[in-house]
């Protein structure tokens, strides 16, 4: 909050003297400075690392197959080593249908607060790992970053897919932490009438905006079409 307070108030006094938008060939000195003093910094890896293992595609793996664990897929784990072998594990319906699982099958309340336990020391020992990997010192100069895993998900029309590419958890950390260092300088000379993308921005604010302009002008046409005008008569 700080670095977006500070930065912002830079570019809001460099903006009028440059008189053209800040881009990467015309980064002033001073913008350039405490960026890379909040890039490099430890603090916000630590931070990148913490946002991307809480986000809601954290246990979608990239090309690396590398991914956080939740809890749903640590017990499907544990269900798949229990029935492991048996005519359970051969059925193609899901754990919540199948009737007469064995009692092993079924975790309890200390078997799940084990598996609770498993989950946070290996997702803290993960957490670990991908902060080691992801010094912007060391790897700001000759960074390449890895291939993009491609999908293709289903579309709201049936029978139609959209193609979507999904990054390493490395890579998604990296670009956390250069949207952070970019964002106050975006946002402070961004258009006002853009909502695309943009924290805070939605596709149904840009919709109610439009509304309330064409409903404004509709009000306004009414009362112009309704305007008292001079009449006279003709003299006879």
């Amino acid at each position: 909050m700080d670095y977006n307070y500070v930065q912002s108030l830079q570019v809001i006094k460099i903006l009028p003297d440059l008189k053209t938008r800040i881009v990467q060939q015309n980064l002033p000195h001073e913008i350039e400075r405490l960026q890379c003093i909040f890039i490099e910094s430890f603090p916000i890896s630590v931070l990148a690392v913490y946002d991307i293992s809480k986000s809601s595609g954290a246990s979608t793996p990239g090309v690396d197959g590398k991914y956080f664990s939740t809890m749903k897929i640590k017990r499907e784990c544990y269900l798949n080593q229990q029935l492991k072998g048996t005519r359970y594990q051969k059925s193609g319906k899901s754990f919540k249908v199948k009737k007469n699982l064995p009692k092993k099958a079924v975790p309890n309340y200390e078997i799940l607060k084990q598996l609770k336990l498993e989950l946070s020391e290996e997702t803290l020992k993960y957490r670990f790992q991908l902060l080691q990997q992801c010094n912007m010192k060391t790897i700001r100069k000759n960074y390449k970053g890895n291939s993009v895993r491609r999908v293709f998900i289903p579309k709201k029309n049936p029978g139609e897919y959209r193609p979507l590419g999904i990054p390493t958890l490395r890579d998604r950390v990296l670009q956390q932490i250069i949207f952070w260092g970019i964002s106050p300088i975006s946002e402070s000379q961004a258009d006002a009438l853009s909502f695309g993308f943009r924290p805070k921005r939605s596709a149904a604010q840009a919709i109610a905006y439009v509304y309330r302009k064409l409903s404004k002008s509709r009000i306004t046409r009414k009362r112009n079409r309704f305007t008292p005008k001079k009449s006279w008569k003709r003299n006879l």
